[in-house]
């Protein structure tokens, strides 16, 4: 039996999120413009490939995308009611699973989108809720230890985006392959978003948190 990814985990890592990216990516797949300017940074330490709107709409309709998923709130790990088994989500976790499911498909949409979960209960029932259509039995997900860039960049199709519901450790492991940088732990189904680097890899670009996409909607009303 695989030992469960985050378990005897407690460390918190320096923070890493990019509001600039978020704004810069819904305004460049047509749903808001901001005019927001300014490269994404990574906890003041160093700027990251700037990516303009025009860029980021092209990665996303051309399929050069790649979003990693935190699960929902662990059962295991609350008390609040669960689901159903020990080893899954709360029932408060499933509704925020449905709700940034439904996020997903207003602001990026699904239709160029691979979707793939990690076996464990809490990922599949997470996936299940945000995206239905998950493709079963994808062990090399949970793999956070082992060669998961090199597994994502297998399962990446050509011309297709890729979305991974995952666990914190597989996104901080993910990051310091790529930028060699730590990352906070993740919260409860927040995004981790990769894009093309041009040149055959991936780029970290920016981290969304569930509450993030609802303060989209409200600057996009204004």
């Amino acid at each position: 039996m695989k030992s469960s990814p985050e378990a005897g985990r407690d460390k918190r890592l320096p923070l890493f999120k990019s509001r600039p990216f978020l704004a810069a990516l819904l305004g460049g797949l047509g749903l808001l413009a901001l005019g927001l300017g300014g490269a994404a940074s990574f906890s003041g330490e160093r700027d990251l490939k700037q990516l303009g709107p025009a860029d980021l709409a092209a990665q996303w309709s051309h399929g050069d995308v790649v979003v990693l998923v935190r699960h929902a709130e662990r059962c295991d790990r609350s008390s609040a009611p669960c689901m159903g088994a020990k080893d899954g989500i709360t029932v408060r976790g499933g509704e925020m699973a449905s709700t940034v499911g439904r996020d997903y498909r207003t602001f990026f949409g699904l239709d160029n989108a691979d979707i793939y979960a990690s076996p464990l209960t809490r990922t599949t029932q997470t996936a299940d809720l945000m995206f239905g259509n998950v493709k079963p039995d994808q062990w090399w997900a949970a793999d956070c230890k082992g060669k998961l860039l090199d597994n994502v960049l297998a399962h990446k199709a050509s011309h297709r985006n890729l979305i991974l519901v995952t666990h914190s450790e597989c996104m901080e492991q993910l990051v310091q392959a790529l930028d060699h940088h730590d990352i906070d732990t993740p919260d409860y189904a927040s995004s981790l978003v990769l894009a093309s680097d041009g040149k055959g890899g991936l780029q970290v670009v920016g981290k969304i948190d569930p509450d993030d996409w609802s303060k989209t909607q409200q600057l996009s009303q204004r």
